[in-house]
């Protein structure tokens, strides 16, 4: 299968590129650590991927609004 036709499809079947849909996953597990440990944000961007605390700060932000810091100050425990 071609990139472009693999492209197309995915993105009708799941509104939004692979490389979106690979990073909202990341997010969600960040959010999961964040809400359940108190792993410092350094190894947690180590762990999962990410180039630096600030990278993960940025990628982070996009998806939710805000930082991850901010997120696990929030008592955010059901979503």
């Amino acid at each position: 299968m071609k990139y472009l036709h693999f492209a197309k499809k995915f993105h009708e079947t799941f509104k939004m590129s692979a490389q979106d849909y690979i990073r909202k996953h990341r997010i969600e597990q960040v959010k999961f650590d964040l809400r359940s440990s108190h792993t410092p944000i350094a190894m947690i961007a180590e762990q999962y991927g990410f180039s630096s605390p600030s990278h993960l700060t940025v990628e982070f932000r996009k998806f939710t609004g805000i930082s991850p810091r901010d997120y696990r100050s929030l008592d955010v425990y059901f979503e």
